[in-house]
């Protein structure tokens, strides 16, 4: 029987108590994120798109409701805001399909969501295709962090490994979730990775 070869992903990060630092930087175990005040405008130096949505449209697990699968979220969340730039007829389609399903209305409560888009946190193949300043000097590189990998088999549950280059890998929530529990998911993977030495 032959046994499939594992497959590393390598980051380099700060180190807290021996463990990769959990936070909200590139530095980190964790994602640059920043609420776009347009929809139609990704914010720059940003790891994963995320936008604000009535707490309704979220079940109870954290994940946006199966409703929402085949629809533009973007375009639901002007609806909603009455910010409409489509036309007249796409925005009554709009608005019809969030009354008829109960998501109309009350936007009091908002949450953030993570967009299931191929955007996470980001990982290398391989130490050489590490840019410059995300490898540690002595690799090579210019970075004073440490570097860490984990191995493929580990990310599991809430997330997912995407190969989005021949060199790089993102790891992305399995499907659109809170911020919350995607930043969980990715904090549980803290005792998983190693110190590459």
């Amino acid at each position: 029987m032959l046994r499939s070869m594992e497959t590393l992903y390598y980051r380099c990060m700060m180190e807290a108590d021996g463990k990769p630092k959990i936070g909200r930087n590139a530095r980190c175990l964790g994602v640059r994120f920043e609420l776009p005040s347009d929809p139609d405008v990704t914010p720059p130096r940003t790891d994963v798109d995320v936008i604000q949505v009535p707490i309704n449209w979220v079940d109870d697990f954290g994940y946006l409701k199966p409703d929402f699968a085949q629809k533009d979220i973007y375009v639901l969340v002007k609806a909603l805001n009455r910010k409409i730039d489509s036309t007249a007829h796409q925005a009554t389609r709009d608005i019809q399909w969030l009354m008829e399903r109960g998501f109309w209305g009350n936007s009091d409560h908002l949450v953030i969501v993570v967009l299931r888009n191929g955007k996470g946190l980001s990982t290398s193949l391989t130490i050489e295709d590490l840019l410059p300043h995300r490898k540690p000097a002595k690799f090579g590189g210019q970075s004073r962090d440490s570097l860490w990998q984990i191995d493929s088999h580990l990310i599991t549950g809430d997330l997912e490994a995407i190969q989005d280059s021949l060199t790089h890998v993102s790891i992305v929530p399995r499907r659109t979730m809170t911020l919350e529990r995607y930043e969980a998911a990715l904090a549980s993977t803290q005792n998983d990775w190693q110190r590459v030495e």
